[in-house]
């Protein structure tokens, strides 16, 4: 893979570490965003190749803040990967609707802001593709976390994957 722009959004997940390391070992240039930078920058150290990734402060439910952080970007992303999760258990979720609005929030609401930004940035000609991460239990719901399931469900229809907007001809 020739050298990459990638941003990756909720990057504390354990897929997005796997998939920042991956993508630093090809080489690429990553923004690895999250709402808890501590942990993540401590990961981004131990890689031999952690010059190559830049950590900043993302928060999904400031919706307010999401076009400054994606104008602020060292670099525009070719490949934007969106990971960010939050999860109340479905017990929690059914007697807590905070808890499910914060989930709403993360999953949806968060995910729609920003990747609309990034989609309709018609300065970046190179935008690829937008990958947006679900989840089996939006797939196939379980009594266990249904509530859940229902949050990341929206993911896998709103998530574009940049067929006519990510294509050269903005």
């Amino acid at each position: 893979m020739p050298s990459k722009s990638i941003l990756i959004l909720g990057a504390n997940s354990d897929v997005a570490k796997a998939a920042i390391a991956r993508y630093a070992a090809r080489g690429c240039r990553i923004v690895a965003a999250s709402r808890s930078i501590g942990e993540l920058q401590s990961f981004v150290d131990t890689l031999p190749q952690a010059g190559q990734v830049a950590v900043l402060h993302f928060d999904a439910t400031d919706f307010g803040s999401h076009r400054g952080f994606y104008m602020a970007l060292p670099f525009k992303p070719q490949i934007v990967l969106y990971a960010a999760g939050f999860q109340v258990h479905n017990d929690q979720a059914l007697v807590d609707f905070e808890g499910s609005f914060r989930m709403m929030q993360v999953h949806y609401a968060g995910a729609v802001s920003i990747l609309n930004i990034i989609a309709t940035d018609q300065e970046n000609t190179q935008l690829e593709r937008i990958v947006g991460l679900s989840s089996l239990s939006g797939v196939r719901g379980r009594k266990s976390n249904f509530i859940y399931g229902a949050q990341k469900l929206p993911s896998r229809s709103t998530s574009p994957d940049c067929g006519s907007i990510c294509s050269t001809e903005k």
